[in-house]
This record gives structure tokens, sequence and C-alpha cells, in this order.
């Protein structure tokens, strides 16, 4: 796999998107909102998967 072999070398560069927000739009429903978005939650899954 690529990404083992550039995690092995020590080469593997994330680059982050300025715009991408991090917090979750307000729904308007009722109960707790929730806190952070779903692209945030998908970076954070795809890292841990990574390292």
């Amino acid at each position: 796999m690529a990404w083992a072999a550039l995690r092995k070398r020590g080469s593997l560069l994330i680059w982050l998107d300025k715009e991408m927000g991090w917090h979750a739009p307000h729904e308007g429903r009722p109960g707790r909102p929730p806190v952070f978005s779903n692209a945030a939650i998908q970076f954070c899954l795809s890292i841990k998967v990574l390292f």
C-alpha cells in the first residue's frame, strides 16, 4: 500500500483546507447539538487509520 510506504519513509504530508468547518452547524432540533462537523469527524478517523 502506498500509504504504508510513505509512512515508513517518514514522508507523509497532510494538507488541511482552511475553509473546512470544524464545528457542526445548528440543526434547530431539540436536544444537545453535535459539536463537530461530519467533515471534521471523517478527517480525524482518516488520520487514526493512517497512524
